[in-house]
């Protein structure tokens, strides 16, 4: 008998566990998604917002290497027939 009393309170306290913790624990983490959301969209929507003609730069390149410090130096050819 003592055995199944200790089932029964494992099965009841797992059935409130599903009930009301998980979901409780649901709820926060999705308003927090919900949050995070909303001000990535907001962000979003400020830079779509710019007034025209104004000029926006997100990326600056690295200079890049001027092509004539590459090493070595060009030759010109001509192709020399055999007789």
């Amino acid at each position: 008998m003592n055995a199944f009393f200790w089932f029964l309170l494992i099965v009841f306290i797992s059935w409130m566990v599903f009930l009301y913790i998980i979901p409780f624990f649901a709820r926060i983490y999705l308003q927090k998604l919900s949050r995070k959301f909303t001000s990535r969209s907001q962000e979003a929507h400020h830079k779509e917002n710019n007034p025209e003609g104004t000029i926006n730069i997100d990326y600056i390149p690295e200079e890049q290497q001027d092509k004539t410090d590459l090493p070595g130096d060009y030759v010109d050819f001509e192709e020399i027939k055999d007789k």
